[in-house]
């Protein structure tokens, strides 16, 4: 036997198919090959090379399987919403909060300095401005005003920008000088053209430019008050974060108990999740506790995450029967080819009855403009409504959860009270109902 038929014959004892044959097999045949090629020691060589590789290869496969077999188990790699949220380089909790930094992309991250994401209440580091949702450096020429109004070096805050001293204001043409724009401006000068104010810690206000920010005073430009338990409520900077006190920057209320509802610090009757009253029954976003959130495909009932109605669970993940081609029918079967599932029985794409109409993309009979899995104007735009929300018009309308009150009407803060469709569960929707 030459050694190209021998490593052939080998080969073909080692394999069947795909499969590695069993070690003792592989064995006894490989005893057999090398007595036929006795004195063949190159070959040996290679063949035992071979041996070596399949083995390898053998213990790879088994490897990737146990590791994957050890994600579905553990959750690795998901997406999970544990007690691990909001902090940094972590996921966001619910209501995209973080304990740490800021919710940036689903993922809380530092926040605060310049070129990164503002922090809650929109507040930077020192000498920097929230600019667009990014701490910018701020009161220098052609930057961003620092808060409140003011630039460095006596320059002119116009239009939310720094005209450095000595500079012609914009659309004032006089010099910029001390904060101020010739006669105009300034701290106790009248208002510039368009009711301005250039300096810091100044508005207009009946004309003239009057100190701004403190207690009892108005509000500085941006509706913003100074630093500290202050809030800008109707124009006028009050003391906030106690009961019945408009809520602090950031929603945030410091009294035990409170929550801010409706823009006031006042006393919560369900949970507290972070800096929002909720009721953990109903939200699917602190669902039975904070933080525990529902999938897409679920929603919140008396504390426990169920899949939203019209659909079941099977093999844990929520289907419609009587529109999955997957899951068609009370016996869960898969639809043929060419077909699609029609009122539970698998039949021809044509056979979808008003209101729903067939989507080529997903093989569905849907109602795009009221389905939260299948959301859209129409079949080529469709998207999957998140846990909180609700498709209106094909639109995704996010909805919050009334507390203390089981049945509509409910105080929804001038938002509509709706009942969840096909469940009791009240929330509060801004528009109309579903």
């Amino acid at each position: 036997m030459n050694a190209g038929a021998a490593q052939d014959s080998y080969n073909a004892h080692l394999w069947d198919g795909a499969n590695v044959r069993p070690r003792s097999e592989v064995v006894r045949h490989g005893v057999a090959v090398r007595r036929a090629l006795r004195g063949n020691d190159d070959v040996i060589v290679t063949l035992a090379a071979l041996l070596l590789l399949v083995r390898a290869e053998a213990w790879l496969m088994r490897l990737s399987i146990a590791f994957a077999v050890a994600l579905a188990l553990t959750g690795c790699g998901k997406n999970t919403n544990s007690s691990s949220c909001g902090q940094l380089g972590a996921a966001c909790c619910s209501n995209n909060s973080c304990t740490a930094g800021a919710c940036v992309g689903g993922i809380c991250q530092s926040c605060g300095a310049p070129g990164q994401a503002c922090c809650p209440g929109r507040a930077c580091d020192a000498n920097d401005v929230c600019n667009n949702g990014v701490c910018t450096q701020c009161g220098n020429p052609g930057q961003p005003c620092c808060a409140p109004n003011a630039c460095n070096s006596g320059g002119c805050c116009i239009n939310d920008i720094c005209t450095g001293s000595g500079s012609t204001c914009p659309t004032v043409g006089a010099v910029c000088g001390n904060n101020s724009c010739g006669s105009c401006g300034g701290a106790g000068q009248l208002c510039c053209p368009g009711a301005l104010c250039t300096a810091p810690s100044v508005a207009c206000s009946g004309g003239s430019c009057a100190a701004c920010g403190a207690a009892g005073q108005q509000c500085c430009a941006n509706q913003t008050c100074d630093a500290g338990a202050l809030a800008c409520a109707n124009g006028i900077c009050a003391q906030c974060g106690g009961p019945g006190q408009p809520c602090c920057p950031g929603r945030s209320c410091s009294a035990s108990g409170y929550a801010c509802l409706n823009d006031v610090c006042a006393m919560c009757n369900g949970t507290i999740c972070g800096t929002a009253c909720t009721d953990t029954t109903n939200d699917p976003q602190n669902c039975g506790g904070c933080n525990m959130a529902c999938r897409a495909d679920q929603f919140c009932s008396s504390g426990s995450c169920k899949c939203r109605p019209g659909l079941v669970d099977v093999g844990g993940s929520c289907v419609d029967p009587q529109t999955d081609p997957m899951h068609c029918g009370p016996s869960n079967t898969a639809c043929p080819a060419n077909t699609t599932c029609v009122n539970g029985t698998c039949q021809a794409s044509t056979a979808c009855m008003a209101p729903k109409t067939y989507c080529a993309a997903a093989n569905l009979c849907i109602t795009p403009r009221t389905d939260p899995l299948h959301c859209g104007q129409d079949c080529q735009q469709l998207r999957v409504c998140a846990t909180d929300e609700l498709c209106v018009d094909g639109q995704c309308q996010r909805f919050d959860v009334p507390v203390g009150c089981n049945a509509c009407p409910c105080a929804c803060g001038g938002n509509m009270c709706c009942s969840y469709p096909g469940a009791t569960n009240p929330v509060c929707i801004d528009g109309r109902c579903p």
